[in-house]
């Protein structure tokens, strides 16, 4: 079961790299001279509701699937967004997530910051659609992945 996670995990993670690819490169500007900006995520900022699936089975229940699931996200900073499960729900112990992020050159999309250990995300600001993948960055952490759209 571990090795079909992994793999999951790393194709979700090409998938999510490669839109940001797409998204960064198929601009009609020729601007080479665009740096990735941070701030202004407010466009993300607010309620998704969608599908989550935990790494792992969650405290007082044997699922790991979660439909018509609400996260909340919110801006810490200029440069960073963090992830929350809504309060009170059956899937509110997957671990709270705090990720780097910047807008993508040429579009209305925003994407996680390379490098960073959280997690990897892609918020495309045309439809409003969230796809995010956490990392385990503590023994305690559930992580999880989410696909949905801004309520």
């Amino acid at each position: 079961m571990k090795k079909i996670n992994v793999k999951l995990s790393m194709l979700a993670i090409c998938a999510l790299i490669g839109t940001a690819t797409i998204t960064t490169s198929c601009s009609s500007d020729d601007d080479n001279n665009v740096e990735l900006q941070t701030g202004n995520l407010d466009a993300m900022v607010g309620s998704f509701k969608g599908k989550i699936t935990a790494y792992q089975t969650l405290p007082g229940t044997t699922e790991r699937e979660f439909f018509d699931a609400t996260i909340v996200v919110t801006k810490v900073g200029g440069d960073k967004i963090k992830v929350t499960a809504k309060a009170g729900e059956i899937y509110s112990s997957i671990t709270e997530k705090t990720i780097a992020a910047m807008l993508l050159p040429g579009s209305k999309n925003i994407a996680s910051a390379t490098g960073d250990t959280n997690g990897t995300f892609v918020f495309n600001g045309e439809t409003k659609s969230l796809n995010l993948i956490t990392n385990k960055q503590a023994a305690a952490d559930i992580t999880f992945t989410f696909e949905g759209n801004k309520q």
